[in-house]
């Protein structure tokens, strides 16, 4: 069987250029493929880092509601003693809540030795 072969003075030349168009096009392929590659990798990481932030931030408002209301709970828990010892609104009285103005230091109705009035405070 003989084959028709083209002479052999065109026959590198027409495989050259297909094997060269054939390498530019694997190298685009190869270069677009990188690029999706590294475009996913960052969206997959911008991703990752979302999802840390928006866990950290409940997180965090979760932190700070059950911090509010372990003081809401500490104050009730404070004014129910203080009714509960006899005390108006839970205060030991001078000039918080009690109607009196003082300088400071409690003044206590029985007459502590340590109670001042305002008045011996100097302030009026």
């Amino acid at each position: 069987m003989v084959m028709n072969t083209p002479p052999k003075t065109e026959m590198p030349s027409q495989h050259l250029q297909r094997l060269r168009r054939q390498m530019q096009e694997l190298v685009e392929d190869l270069r677009a493929w990188v690029e999706l590659r590294l475009t996913l990798t960052q969206l997959e990481i911008e991703e990752r880092i979302e999802a840390r932030i928006r866990q950290l931030l409940l997180r965090l408002l979760v932190g700070m509601l059950a911090g509010l209301a372990v003081v809401f709970a500490l104050v009730a828990a404070a004014l129910g003693l203080g009714s509960w010892l006899g005390h108006p609104l839970g205060l030991s009285g001078g000039s918080a809540g009690t109607g009196r103005r003082g300088c400071g230091v409690p003044f206590r109705q029985e007459g502590a030795c340590c109670a001042v009035r305002i008045d011996e405070c100097g302030i009026g």
